[in-house]
C-alpha cells in the first residue's frame, strides 16, 4: 500500500486519481468538498446550476465546489473525524515555530473522499497526529508552496522542526518533493534533515513531475529527492 502525501495542497485535482499511489491524501485547512456526494442535491445543480441571491445577483451553484465535473465514484464519502486537541499558539521554544498541539476540548475535522484521494481539511500539524493515530505511513511527501509569505502560512513545512514530527510515519525509502529556494533567510530552514536524501531526476522509476501538482510557473523547477537506508 503506497500512501502519497500532499501537504498545503491546495485544491483538488481529478487528474491526482491517475498517481501511481494506492492512497493520496490532500492536507490543507481550506478544503472544500470536490462535489456533491448527495445525488439528489447533485441532479438540482445539474438541472438548476445558477440562482440569484437576494439582491437579485445569479450566483453560479458549482463555483462552490472544486470538482463538480467529475462522477461520483463506488465508495466514496464525506467523513467527520473528532480530534481530543486543537492547534493553538504557545511558547515558540516548545513548538513548531510557534503552533502546536495541545489537549482541549474535542474539535471536529472534515475528510472528502474521492476514489483513492483523500481531502484532509485541517492543519498539516493537525493531519501529522491524524497520521500517527491511525499508523498511516508516509511513501511520498509533497509541500511545494504553504503560502509562507502571501497565503497565511504559520511556519516552514520543510523545515527541521516539522521534519522531526513527521520522521517517525516516513518509510525508510520515501520521496521527497520540494523547492529550497522558495524559503528565504527569514524562515530559519537550515534543511539539515535533507543529509539522507538524493536528488533523482526522470530517469528513476519514482520521479513525480513536480508541475502536476502546482500551477505556480515558479515551483515547476522543484526538486525531487529520495531516501534510501
Amino acid at each position: 500500500m503506497k500512501t502519497l502525501v500532499y501537504f498545503a495542497s491546495g485544491n483538488y485535482k481529478k487528474e491526482f486519481q491517475n498517481l501511481p499511489y494506492d492512497r493520496i491524501y490532500l492536507v490543507d485547512n481550506r478544503h472544500k468538498n470536490p462535489y456533491p456526494i448527495d445525488m439528489r442535491e447533485r441532479e438540482r445543480i445539474i438541472q438548476k446550476p445558477t440562482t440569484t441571491d437576494g439582491r437579485g445577483r445569479e450566483i453560479d451553484r458549482k463555483r462552490q465546489f472544486c470538482c463538480f465535473e467529475e462522477t461520483p465514484r463506488i465508495g466514496d464519502f464525506d467523513m467527520i473525524i473528532t480530534f481530543d486537541y486543537k492547534l493553538q499558539r504557545i511558547d515558540s521554544e516548545k513548538s513548531v515555530y510557534g503552533w502546536d498541539i495541545e489537549k482541549s476540548n474535542p474539535t471536529a475535522k472534515k475528510i472528502f473522499k474521492r476514489g483513492k484521494v483523500y481531502c484532509l481539511e485541517m492543519d498539516c500539524l493537525e493531519a501529522v497526529e491524524y497520521f500517527q493515530r491511525e499508523k498511516i505511513m508516509i511513501d511520498c511527501f509533497i509541500c511545494l508552496n504553504e503560502g509562507l509569505y502571501e497565503g497565511g502560512g504559520y511556519y516552514p513545512i520543510n523545515s527541521d522542526k516539522f521534519m522531526k514530527k513527521v520522521n517517525p510515519i516516513l518509510n525508510e525509502n520515501y520521496i521527497h518533493l520540494m523547492k529550497k529556494e522558495y524559503y528565504g533567510k527569514e524562515s530559519e530552514c537550515s534543511f539539515d534533515f535533507m543529509n539522507n536524501l538524493s536528488e533523482i531526476d526522470s530517469t528513476n522509476e519514482n520521479y513525480l513531475l513536480p508541475s502536476i501538482f502546482s500551477n505556480y510557473e515558479s515551483m515547476k523547477n522543484a526538486k525531487v529527492y529520495q531516501r534510501i537506508r
